[in-house]
């Protein structure tokens, strides 16, 4: 697992050059479920962005001003029938009319309603959403195939299999050769458009469903990068029957459950290289603690950027070079210059995290999820 492909591209847009609008619209249906109420809380989360923009004392006349194009965007957008609510558990959405940034995720899972304006994107929604990545989802069969290309909780494209050359060969089918020959020519012809569309950055995850026959026949045909982006297991799904909906809360599903995996196993993976870390290995390749994980963030040797759920801590910036430190350093120990005060490092580090292409974990579970007092900030090293 790596950083989300999804944040990495919004932060390359913005390039932390022009203020960002990130929003978090929930879709929740026991609140949200009609019109009027998404309307009510689309006002509430505007008039707070309004009132973070005029607090802005960094924003110059022509930032803010873009920023207010933004916010009356956001309201119009908010407010159409462009908004993709069907199958969304919410929608983090960033817009930015200097860096030309205006694109909307579709999120799987549940997520209250916010609004952050900063130089950066707010990545957290992104990085914790499993389907978060653009994923193509494979109803195959001997004959036909829809793809399905998506992003968190909701498709984006379908193409159905008549959208495919299947390779018939020119007899009249009647013999098991022929319909051999046929189906080689689907699955290969289905492959080759896979791998174009891989190539071409459509999707990141590849998940497939249909018959074990039609299955393996297609698995066999994939490219080695197409190999790679397949997710670990199959989707349970008629391919006969499916709708988009079906298809994008499987893909949801099966991605968390991956998700849930990856986060078991790198839990138990820092705690283990945590202790040996203490018991004076050499080679461990773990550490707790702010101040060290900002260190580890500096040299870019972060591989896994664990949080417990409550992780808060003031901070400071260098203004010149960006560097995060500790709170209590005035001055960048690079250049020498008056560090300015970051009251929230958790927005950040994940910055810096995911710049390094480092995962990002967040533990919600109630106690001590990263296993010791007071210990809310961890990392996994790549050396």
């Amino acid at each position: 697992m790596s950083a989300s492909p999804t944040a990495k591209r919004l932060l390359d847009a913005t390039s932390g050059q022009h203020p960002v609008v990130s929003v978090v619209f929930d879709l929740n249906p026991a609140e949200f479920a009609t019109a009027p109420a998404r309307a009510t809380q689309a006002n509430s989360l505007l008039d707070a962005a309004h009132n973070l923009e005029e607090a802005d004392e960094t924003l110059s006349h022509d930032a803010r001003q873009a920023v207010r194009s933004d916010l009356e965007r956001l309201r119009t957008y908010l407010s159409s029938d462009d908004l993709p609510v069907s199958g969304a558990a919410a929608l983090a959405i960033y817009a930015s009319e200097l860096a030309g940034l205006f694109e909307t995720v579709a999120l799987s899972k549940p997520s209250g309603p916010q609004v952050v304006i900063g130089r950066e994107p707010d990545l957290e929604p992104i990085v914790t959403e499993p389907a978060a990545g653009r994923w193509c989802a494979v109803l195959v069969s001997s004959r036909d195939v829809t793809i399905d290309i998506g992003s968190g909780g909701a498709v984006t494209a379908r193409s159905t299999g008549s959208d495919y050359v299947r390779g018939h060969s020119q007899s009249d089918g009647n013999d098991e050769r022929s319909r051999e020959q046929d189906i080689d020519g689907h699955l290969i012809a289905v492959a080759r458009r896979l791998a174009e569309d891989h190539r071409a950055g459509r999707f990141d995850v590849l998940a497939l469903a249909g018959p074990v026959e039609a299955l393996t026949g297609l698995e066999s045909r994939l490219t080695d990068d197409l190999r790679t982006a397949l997710a670990g297991s199959h989707l349970e799904l008629d391919p006969s029957a499916a709708t988009e909906a079906d298809v994008a809360t499987a893909v949801g599903a099966l991605l968390a459950e991956e998700r849930e995996r990856e986060r078991e196993q790198r839990l138990a993976e820092f705690g283990d290289q945590l202790a040996a870390a203490r018991g004076g290995a050499e080679g461990a390749r773990a550490l707790a603690g702010v101040d060290q994980v900002l260190q580890a963030l500096t040299e870019q040797r972060v591989a896994t950027l664990l949080f417990a759920g409550d992780f808060h801590a003031a901070g400071a910036r260098c203004p010149q070079c960006g560097l995060l430190l500790s709170a209590e350093t005035s001055e960048c120990p690079i250049d020498g210059t008056a560090t300015s005060p970051v009251e929230d490092l958790r927005g950040p580090m994940i910055v810096a995290a995911v710049r390094q292409d480092a995962t990002v974990l967040v533990f919600e579970e109630p106690g001590e999820p990263l296993g010791g007092p007071g210990r809310q900030v961890g990392a996994l090293l790549r050396y």
